[in-house]
């Protein structure tokens, strides 16, 4: 990111600190609003649909599937479609952790070998089952590292820079399980 940003009055930043609230000041601009006029995002997804669709709720179909325990087959599966090459969050840890850890468990199962998962995978599985039926998402797995990236024009405007956020690697895991489920 550049040193010097311009503020909304157009003066140039002084130190990070004044960056820091530019960049803040324009990230939450771009989930403020839209071009449409929609209500500003908002982080309490639950009670949001439980306010405008509560009623929709109640006659939902069960899903026990979507409830199962996590097995280690799913973690392989989704480990092994990861790409490499990939950003680590603030964890620092990168998909290839994950792949070199599942390594030998990804090539048994795709030889179609009888296959008794490593506590690699097995480790993985349980806490993500443990999240799940508490219905909890640690904060850790909530927190992403933002990273710009310039695009093109002045660089000392914040509107030519794209924002990239940087999860955990085992955020990425859970995610990717759950999103294989509902496919």
């Amino acid at each position: 990111p550049p040193t010097s940003l311009r503020t909304e009055s157009g003066a140039c930043t002084a130190n990070d600190d004044d960056s820091a609230e530019v960049w803040l000041s324009h990230f939450k601009s771009l989930f403020s609003s839209s071009s449409d006029g929609a209500e500003a995002f908002s982080h309490d997804f639950k009670a949001d649909i439980e306010r405008e669709h509560g009623e929709l709720l109640e006659d939902l179909p069960d899903h026990p599937e979507l409830d199962a325990p996590i097995s280690p087959l799913e973690i392989v599966r989704a480990v092994s479609k990861f790409k490499c090459s990939k950003a680590p969050g603030f964890d620092g840890l990168i998909n290839e952790f994950l792949k070199a850890g599942c390594s030998e468990d990804i090539q048994d199962v795709n030889r179609g070998r009888d296959w008794w998962p490593r506590p690699f995978v097995v480790a993985p599985a349980q806490m993500s089952d443990g999240m799940c039926a508490r219905g909890e998402w640690p904060d850790c797995h909530s927190t992403a590292l933002l990273q710009v990236i310039f695009k093109r024009g002045d660089r000392a405007d914040a509107n030519n820079y794209r924002g990239m956020s940087l999860i955990p690697v085992l955020a990425k895991l859970l995610s990717a399980m759950m999103s294989n489920r509902l496919l």
